[in-house]
Formats: C-alpha cells, sequence, structure tokens
C-alpha cells in the first residue's frame, strides 16, 4: 500500500498518472503501475487493489490499449502531416517547441525505423510504411531539413 499512497500522492500533485521518462519518481510508480496492470490482466489483483487503482483515474487503459488500431491510427496523422510538409521534403519534426503537435509522431515513426533496422519491424508493417509513406526509411540527412526561420508553414 505505500507505493499507492505514493502514486496516488503524485496524481494529487501533478494531475495525472506518471509517465516513464517524467521523473526519477515518475520511472519508479510507472514500472509498479505496469506491474498491477499485468496482474490485473492476469486476473491476479485483488479486487480492493483494483478499486483503490479505479479512484486514481483510467489506469486500465492508459498504456498502449488496442496496438492494431494505433499503429493505423498513427499511420494516419504521419501522412496527413507529410501530405502538408512534402512540398519542404520532411517528415513529422522532433521539436517540441516549435512543432509541439508533430513530437509522438516523430518519436512513432522514429520506433518503426529502429524496429526495421533491427529486423523487428512486421513485413505487413514495412510494406503499409513504404506504400503510404515513400522514402520513410531513408536517413535523416536525406529528408530532415530545418525551416528556414522565414517560411510562414512553420
Amino acid at each position: 500500500m505505500s507505493r499507492y499512497a505514493a502514486i496516488a500522492a503524485y496524481v494529487e500533485r501533478t494531475g495525472g498518472l506518471p509517465a516513464r521518462n517524467d521523473s526519477t519518481e515518475a520511472r519508479a510508480l510507472y514500472r509498479w503501475l505496469g506491474n498491477q496492470r499485468r496482474s490485473h490482466d492476469a486476473g491476479r489483483l485483488a479486487q480492493d487493489k483494483v478499486e483503490a487503482l479505479d479512484r486514481l483515474g483510467e489506469w486500465v487503459g492508459t498504456r498502449n490499449g488496442n496496438s492494431e488500431e494505433l499503429w493505423v491510427l498513427r499511420l494516419e496523422q504521419v501522412r496527413q502531416v507529410r501530405q502538408v510538409r512534402v512540398e519542404v521534403g520532411r517528415f513529422p519534426f522532433y521539436d517540441p517547441q516549435r512543432y509541439p503537435d508533430e513530437k509522438v509522431l516523430a518519436v512513432w515513426l522514429h520506433r518503426q525505423r529502429t524496429w526495421q533496422r533491427k529486423g523487428r519491424l512486421r513485413p505487413d508493417r514495412q510494406e503499409t510504411l513504404t506504400e503510404v509513406l515513400p522514402g520513410w526509411d531513408a536517413p535523416a540527412t536525406t529528408w530532415q531539413r530545418s525551416p528556414s526561420p522565414g517560411h510562414a508553414d512553420f
């Protein structure tokens, strides 16, 4: 219950559940919450613990959800950004200050590239990425351009 008390205090203080990269404290709480989710998924989490966690907010569905649906959604979001940015030849850009709406998409696309490079990207996903986002797997230097300061779209 001490971990529960710590996570409840964290939620009270920050207004949300801990994320893996927020802080050292958040990382530990995030791992603990992940263990609770796995126990819950396996049917090993006691009902009183489930009820206590429910008081924190939406704790069960805050992880990946339906990974297939999320993957398709992210692909479509990247396609839309790419369509707007194609005239300057770039994909979503990881710059939370200048392009906060692109951060999640840039991270997602980077993950796809990493998995492909390591041979862990499913072949069907690799085909879909190539079909929907030509050039997605090219080295970053060939498509990632820092927008010029005078360009109005940025």
